[in-house]
């Protein structure tokens, strides 16, 4: 009740310097307007630090990297009234890097401020002090300091480490009440130091609201962490804010993992072709079971149907089955595992053939038959004339120039 108290009257003496947007101070009259009040209280939170500077006044520091410096500039020319000096260099001792540092002038203001969100010489959120923010570019300040990006993606982390969960949460409540921006909470664990800290996480909804929210007030070196990343759809070419995946509806998604899987196939089918081989080869048998079982599960109607399919497909294929057939017996030929193969069907059907002398007598019977069919006899003719004049080139061409006789003298 007496913390909470001394915060109230914190808060009451804070409230009477602000007059028509402008903070006064008591004791150096200076004007700050409110853009720059909240930008204070922003970077406060995140990069920058309150040091006491006497018993009644407090002032504001904080270091960037080399390769900052000219955010640390933009945040020179915002509070350049309030500086000592314009930002400078300074070693950074244990990383070897040069920091930018940048004071402001000790006022009683800050040490009002030190007290609202300092408890223990520890950093704090309070409350009180989320109460006077009232302009979003305190959450960009926040965001350009302690803001990070997953590159490629629509989402951001804030870093928190240096609060403890419960004002982690406090924030975390206050940015969706206020803002309407919703984080997630999560824990990280420093491999390094063996601590653990704290992040809010910004999915691709949120993101989008927190960027149009502070982008305005966002400097050129830090859009990075605040531009929307944009891409183009390759199925229907519409421009749309890039998530993990590259479509930009469910249905593009589809269309386009067909195509992606077919242009994938196409470039490695012979691959595919070949570990299909090795697998066939592997479980044969197993393969032939299943065709077998799924055969004899079907209809009569069914079974026509497919044969029917089946002769169909090899009238209309005919050239492509004979050409396929050829380049199979060119590739086997000389496999010994086809011929062994080959060597065990054969002995198959001559098993097949004395179990059952009937259904052999009746299939001669029925290639008799198929053989004095017109269509039959003139195709085996013609394939007799193609095969002789084949064979009439070859002998043609393989026999050599007879010598000729000597002419006699002999009348």
């Amino acid at each position: 009740m007496v913390r909470n108290r001394k915060r109230s009257n914190i808060m009451e003496r804070i409230r009477a310097m602000i007059i028509q947007e402008e903070i006064v101070n008591e004791s150096r009259k200076i004007n700050m307007s409110d853009l720059q009040f909240n930008a204070l209280l922003g970077t406060i939170l995140a990069d920058a630090y309150i040091g006491a500077s006497g018993a009644t006044t407090a002032r504001v520091q904080w270091n960037h990297s080399s390769k900052q410096h000219e955010y640390c500039l933009h945040k020179y020319e915002t509070l350049k009234e309030f500086a000592t000096n314009p930002p400078r260099r300074k070693p950074n001792p244990g990383y070897g890097e040069e920091w930018s540092c940048l004071s402001l002038k000790a006022t009683h203001l800050y040490f009002l401020l030190r007290q609202l969100c300092y408890s223990d010489r520890r950093k704090r959120i309070t409350p009180e002090y989320l109460e006077l923010i009232t302009h979003p570019i305190a959450l960009a300040w926040m965001i350009m300091d302690n803001g990070s990006r997953q590159k490629g993606a629509n989402s951001a982390d804030l870093s928190m480490h240096a609060f403890p969960k419960e004002d982690v949460e406090l924030f975390q409540q206050w940015l969706a009440e206020k803002w309407g921006v919703v984080g997630i909470i999560q824990t990280v664990h420093h491999s390094s130091t063996g601590k653990e800290g704290r992040v809010l996480r910004f999915n691709k909804e949120a993101f989008l609201k927190l960027s149009a929210l502070i982008t305005p007030y966002v400097h050129e070196s830090m859009r990075y962490k605040t531009e929307i990343v944009t891409k183009t759809c390759p199925v229907c070419g519409t421009v749309f804010t890039m998530t993990h995946s590259d479509w930009c509806s469910p249905e593009c998604a589809g269309v386009g993992r067909k195509q992606h899987n077919r242009e994938y196939w196409l470039k490695n089918k012979e691959h595919f072709r070949e570990k299909a081989r090795e697998w066939s080869k592997a479980h044969r048998e197993e393969i032939n079971a299943r065709a077998r079982e799924a055969y004899r599960t079907l209809s009569p109607e069914k079974r026509q149907e497919l044969n029917e399919y089946a002769a169909r497909y090899r009238a209309e294929n005919r050239e492509k089955i004979n050409a396929y057939r050829r380049e199979r017996r060119a590739r086997l030929k000389g496999d010994p595992d086809h011929e062994a193969k080959l060597k065990e069907e054969r002995r198959r059907y001559y098993e097949r053939k004395k179990a059952d002398p009937e259904r052999y007598q009746r299939s001669l019977a029925m290639s008799r038959e198929r053989r004095k069919r017109p269509e039959v006899r003139a195709k085996e003719a013609a394939y007799l004339r193609k095969r002789r004049a084949a064979l009439r080139a070859a002998l043609a061409a393989n026999v050599p120039n007879e010598p000729q006789k000597p002419e006699s003298n002999q009348g």
